[in-house]
């Protein structure tokens, strides 16, 4: 398993990705800790700083895969609509969080796919998907007890230049069906931004950019509160979808 070329912490790891792409303050964060430490006169060697685990991880999927699934979006006999981006968004009259239309929070234009069809472009990022979760699930063991399978849809997004998922947002946020059974989440890059476009964490204080092919996986809770940058000269295309409990 490849390290990530991280912002000050060579420590954190992503399967087989090369983090130029990925960055991160978590060492700032240990300075901190080190100097609290020395305030309150305790030896550095009796407290060990821990790394920080962000389980953010993944691989590379073929850009010829991705090629493909671009196709499929913009194939005129797809049989999936195209539709402008929705939020869940809980608000007065909204309490259960129901999809709304909100391009200041969410601009794009998305193709929900069923897994289902039988179409080998699906099909064989389907079976690339499965060869990143498998590497995630050898990485962090103990996920391997989780009874988890591909959500029966996904999602292929294009955001327009400018356009993003503006707002931070989990993926988990609610008790409705579709969002309670959420457990990881997992996004694919299906094409290169060379300014913007990268998707931020919050809490793991990670920035990755965007690169055709590189998937990342993620648990799906309050944890990993992340958002999208717009990318000013450019369209950026993903695909994502979740991993639930069964």
């Amino acid at each position: 398993m490849d390290q990530l070329e991280t912002k000050d912490n060579p420590s954190i790891t992503a399967g087989h990705l090369n983090s130029k792409h990925i960055y991160s303050d978590t060492n700032a964060l240990s300075e901190k800790m080190r100097e609290i430490i020395q305030k309150q006169d305790v030896e550095e060697k009796i407290v060990k700083v821990p790394k920080m685990e962000t389980f953010v991880s993944g691989s590379i999927i073929p850009t010829t895969v991705c090629d493909d699934l671009v196709k499929f979006y913009n194939d005129d006999n797809s049989p999936f609509p195209i539709l402008e981006g929705m939020i869940g968004k809980v608000q007065k009259g909204n309490e259960s969080g129901t999809a709304i239309l909100d391009k200041k929070e969410k601009d794009s234009r998305d193709m929900s796919v069923h897994w289902q069809i039988k179409d080998y472009r699906i099909a064989n990022f389907y079976r690339e998907l499965h060869r990143v979760f498998v590497e995630y699930r050898q990485r962090y063991v103990t996920s391997q007890s989780l009874r988890l399978r591909v959500y029966e849809t996904f999602n292929i997004q294009k955001y327009p230049k400018g356009g993003a998922y503006f707002k931070w947002h989990s993926e988990r946020v609610n008790t409705e069906p579709k969002s309670a059974m959420r457990a990881l989440a997992w996004m694919t890059y299906l094409n290169d931004v060379e300014e913007g476009g990268e998707t931020v964490f919050f809490n793991q204080q990670l920035v990755i950019k965007p690169k055709k092919g590189h998937t990342y996986i993620w648990p799906a809770d309050w944890t990993h509160t992340h958002k999208g940058n717009p990318a000013p000269n450019e369209e950026k295309m993903i695909a994502t979808g979740w991993y639930e409990f069964y």
